[in-house]
C-alpha cells in the first residue's frame, strides 16, 4: 500500500468526508439543513459572493432527514434577485438575476430551512490550474504574466475564477465564453459532469497561441520534452524549490509528496510529463526510500500526483544522509536527503506502513 504523505492528509479527509466538489457546507437560517456549493472548484461555498447572470448548483443536506431522498420543494424568496431553476434529488439549481440579498427556501421530508446568498457583479476573471489549486500553492506558476507551457502529448485542465473589483472571490458557473487561438493549436473540452468555469486544455499541434475566458487572456505554448531548459524537486509541503546540489531536510517518519518542476528557457512552467518516465533513485534506501505513485491507484492522495504535477513520495527510514538523483528524459537532479531523528514526544508521526517500496520508477 502507499503511504499517506503528511501534506494530504487533511485534504484527504475532507474530501472522504464530504463526497462534492465544493467546499464545507454551511447551515442554513434555522440550523435544520446544510448547504454545499457544488461549483467546481476545491474551495467554493456557498458563502461566496454569486456572480449576476451565473448559476449555483446547491447540495442540500439533511441530518434529521437521512432516508429522504430528494427536495419537496424549493423556491426564492427574492424572485427579482435569484430565481429557481429546478431541483433533483438533494440538488436545487438557481440563477442570480440582479445584485442584492436573496433567500432561497428549501424543504426536505417536512423540514423547511433557508440559506442567504449574496450576488455581485463579476469585476474580472483570473485562470488557475486545477491540479496546483487542489494540491498545493505553486508561487511559480504565473499563468496571468508569462502564460504556460503544455506538452504536446498531455491535457491541463484550467478554472477560470471570476473575482469582485476587490479580489474576493465569486462561485457560480455558465458565465463565461471560453476560446482559444488559433484553433488549430488546441481544443478547450469541458469537463464530464461538472458545475464550474473549467476546460481542459489539449494540444493539436507545437506552437504559441492565448486561451481566453471572458475578457481575460492567457500565452501558452505547446511545447516537447526538447524545450525543457531546467528541472528542479519541489516540496509542496513548506513550498521548497531545490536544485542540483542542495539539500532536502526531512524528519524520520511520515512519507513526503516530492514533484518535479520543469520550465522552458524563458522560464515558463512546463505541464504534462511528455510520456517519460521519471524515475527516481536514492543512494542509501536504509535512510530514505522513494516510492512511486500507483497509476491503478485512485486513492486521493495518488490522484492528485498523477498528470502534469510529476510526483512521487519520499519516506525517511532512519537518521542520516544520502543522494536522490531524479530523472525525467535527458534531465537530470540530485539532491542530498538529510534525515533528522524523529521528535520523541510525537507519537502519532509513526513511520507509515512502506509495502512495496523501493526505487521510484
Amino acid at each position: 500500500m502507499n503511504p499517506t504523505p503528511r501534506n494530504l492528509r487533511a485534504t484527504a479527509v475532507l474530501l472522504l468526508a464530504l463526497p462534492i466538489l465544493g467546499g464545507c457546507p454551511t447551515t442554513g437560517t434555522h440550523g435544520a439543513l446544510y448547504f454545499s456549493d457544488r461549483t467546481a472548484r476545491h474551495d467554493a461555498t456557498v458563502d461566496d459572493p454569486l456572480a449576476v447572470g451565473a448559476r449555483m448548483v446547491i447540495e442540500v443536506g439533511c441530518g434529521s432527514c437521512l432516508d429522504a431522498d430528494s427536495i419537496d420543494a424549493a423556491q426564492s424568496l427574492d424572485p427579482d434577485q435569484l430565481e429557481v431553476i429546478g431541483f433533483s434529488g438533494r440538488e436545487v439549481t438557481v440563477r442570480a438575476l440582479a445584485p442584492g440579498a436573496a433567500l432561497i427556501e428549501v424543504v426536505i421530508a417536512g423540514v423547511v430551512d433557508t440559506l442567504p446568498l449574496a450576488i455581485e457583479e463579476m469585476d474580472h476573471v483570473e485562470f488557475a490550474p486545477l491540479a496546483f489549486t487542489r494540491l498545493a500553492d505553486f508561487p511559480q506558476v504565473t499563468l496571468a504574466s508569462g502564460g504556460f507551457a503544455l506538452l504536446d502529448d498531455a491535457e491541463l485542465e484550467l478554472f477560470a475564477r471570476m473575482e469582485t473589483a476587490d479580489g474576493a472571490k465569486m462561485t457560480g458557473f455558465g458565465l463565461i465564453e471560453w476560446a482559444v487561438d488559433p484553433v488549430t493549436l488546441a481544443e478547450l473540452a469541458e469537463p464530464d459532469e461538472t458545475y464550474g468555469d473549467t476546460r481542459i486544455v489539449r494540444p493539436f499541434d507545437v506552437g504559441a497561441g492565448t486561451v481566453a475566458a471572458g475578457e481575460a487572456e492567457w500565452p501558452f505554448s505547446v511545447v516537447t520534452l526538447a524545450d525543457v531548459a531546467e528541472v528542479q524537486v519541489f516540496d509542496p509541503g513548506p513550498k521548497l524549490l531545490f536544485e542540483d546540489g542542495d539539500t532536502v531536510a526531512a524528519e524520520q517518519g511520515p512519507a513526503l509528496v516530492m514533484h518535479l518542476a520543469a520550465y522552458t528557457q524563458d522560464g515558463r512552467y512546463v505541464f504534462g510529463d511528455g510520456g517519460n518516465l521519471l524515475t527516481v533513485e536514492v543512494a542509501d534506501p536504509d535512510i530514505a526510500a522513494s516510492i512511486a505513485v500507483d497509476p491503478d491507484n485512485e486513492s486521493t492522495e495518488d490522484e492528485a500526483l498523477l498528470g502534469p504535477t510529476r510526483g512521487w513520495f519520499i519516506e525517511p527510514r532512519q537518521p542520516g544522509t544520502t543522494e536522490m538523483t531524479v530523472t525525467w528524459g535527458e534531465h537530470t537532479v540530485t539532491v542530498t536527503v538529510d534525515v533528522s531523528p524523529a521528535p520523541s514526544d510525537d507519537t502519532d508521526d509513526a513511520a507509515p506502513d512502506a509495502e512495496g517500496s523501493g526505487n521510484a520508477s
